[in-house]
């Protein structure tokens, strides 16, 4: 592992890349969601579905991939694809598959799920961290911090 993980966990939800719009040769670009496109996602499809019921958990828990999705993937002038409706008219299964795929993989690659990662990983990351504690301050996986916090405070 390279100074390159370091690099993405300071950019946070700032980490962007451009890919294929899923079946067509149209640029989008999709960046790292944050707390906040989690929270208004949630917000959004509560509106949608204010009572929650066994009948409907799926299609709330898809409304809410989608308003995630809606937020996270933009033209590459970073604006909206249209309006949330506009948007979900894009969306064929097989679209937003491929798009939570590509999300997935982003956040992986910008913001790793520290517990699975081996410990020379982990070494490297937190020198890197502890050389430049200062600019540590956008870290969007809140289980990364919580993992480094745990290391440090062993440490002492």
């Amino acid at each position: 592992m390279s100074n390159a993980l370091f690099e993405k966990l300071k950019l946070g939800s700032k980490n962007t890349k451009t890919i294929c719009w899923p079946g067509n040769e149209e640029h989008v670009q999709m960046r790292v969601a944050n707390e906040n496109d989690y929270l208004q996602a949630s917000i959004e499809t509560d509106k949608l579905f204010p009572n929650i019921t066994l009948g409907n958990g799926s299609r709330y828990e898809a409304e809410k991939q989608t308003q995630i999705l809606f937020r996270c993937v933009t033209n590459t002038d970073s604006q909206p694809i249209g309006t949330i409706t506009k948007f979900r008219e894009l969306l064929t299964p097989e679209v937003k598959s491929a798009l939570i795929d590509e999300l997935d993989i982003l956040h992986e690659e910008c913001s790793p799920i520290i517990d699975t990662m081996d410990d020379r990983e982990f070494d490297k990351l937190y020198n890197d961290i502890k050389k430049n504690v200062a600019e540590i301050g956008n870290v969007s996986n809140i289980h990364t911090l919580r993992r480094l916090v745990k290391f440090l405070i062993s440490r002492l």
